[in-house]
């Protein structure tokens, strides 16, 4: 991309190549100002999805400096390109994932009570992402280190208009989002709220889980059948979705389903059973530790005991 090593709005040097996808390209780049390190998304004038680049960019601004989303620093067309500087942050967590092939239950739920910390505060604001999935979720740097950000804004949603006022429930609509974390209503062709941010967040716990979702892996259909048949499977199976997972799961995945399209979400409610369900893996952690402390002592006295014995 000619684009490389150019000098952007007289302050940004775009560096080397971070990622790329459907959205565009994503490179490390150098602010002359500060000397820190920027993330800038560029894509082409002409492409068809600029309107995904004009949402972002409102999303941006609307969202001002809330916790968990990068800071937004500028944006404008340049060399032919739309161009958007945000805050350098760390790799997502389908990196993390990949690499190490496994997350523990205690991670999972420190991932979910932080996840769903920021999207109560993206819902506050107005505003539902629809299009949550670990590529999107981003861990900071730094002093950051472990912190959860979200990313990518191209199709999210201000579902609120100047008055306060909740956008209408519409049917018949494209089907919008990821196939593998979309939630059912998405499927169905119905105008998505904040109860579907929280149901693709469910789909991530259970993918982090167990590794995989029930859907993956449909063989020898075309994306629209894919995404039907995927649609099919998750209404089949929402009564059992966590099975021999943690109850606190099951629990809060049955309270998002039954949802209205306008309700507020009891985020206090989906922190408190998580939290409940980490003080027991807690427990469980802190009574193996004791498990193996009583062994060794065990084994201790048993040693004395046969050394006194001869």
């Amino acid at each position: 991309m000619l684009l490389q090593n150019r000098i952007c709005n007289n302050q940004f040097i775009v560096q080397r190549k971070l990622s790329a996808g459907s959205f565009g390209i994503v490179f490390v780049g150098l602010d002359q100002n500060t000397k820190q390190e920027v993330a800038i998304k560029v894509e082409k004038e002409e492409n068809e999805d600029v309107r995904s680049f004009e949402r972002e960019v409102q999303i941006f601004k609307h969202l001002g400096q809330m916790e968990g989303i990068p800071k937004f620093i500028w944006s404008g067309k340049e060399h032919g390109y739309n161009i958007l500087v945000m805050q350098m942050l760390g790799n997502d967590l389908a990196y993390h994932f990949k690499q190490l092939k496994h997350f523990t239950l205690k991670t999972v739920l420190l991932i979910a009570i932080q996840l769903i910390d920021v999207l109560e505060q993206l819902h506050f604001q107005g505003v539902i992402h629809r299009d949550l999935k670990p590529e999107n979720i981003i861990l900071g740097q730094g002093k950051d280190n472990g912190k959860i950000y979200l990313l990518d804004f191209g199709i999210s949603k201000i579902y609120k208009d100047f008055n306060n006022k909740h956008i209408p429930f519409r049917e018949n609509k494209s089907f919008l989002g990821t196939t593998r974390y979309a939630s059912i209503a998405a499927h169905l062709g119905h105008e998505l709220s904040r109860k579907d941010d929280l149901e693709s967040m469910m789909y991530i716990i259970l993918y982090f889980i167990r590794g995989q979702l029930p859907w993956q892996n449909i063989q020898n259909v075309n994306e629209g059948q894919r995404t039907k048949k995927v649609g099919e499977i998750k209404l089949l199976l929402q009564n059992e979705m966590f099975r021999d997972q943690p109850k606190e799961f099951q629990k809060i995945f049955d309270y998002i389903r039954k949802l209205e399209f306008q309700s507020q979400p009891n985020y206090k409610m989906i922190i408190f059973e998580l939290k409940k369900e980490q003080n027991h893996q807690n427990q469980i952690l802190m009574d193996s530790m004791i498990g193996v402390k009583l062994d060794k002592l065990l084994i201790l006295n048993l040693q004395f005991l046969i050394i006194v014995q001869k």
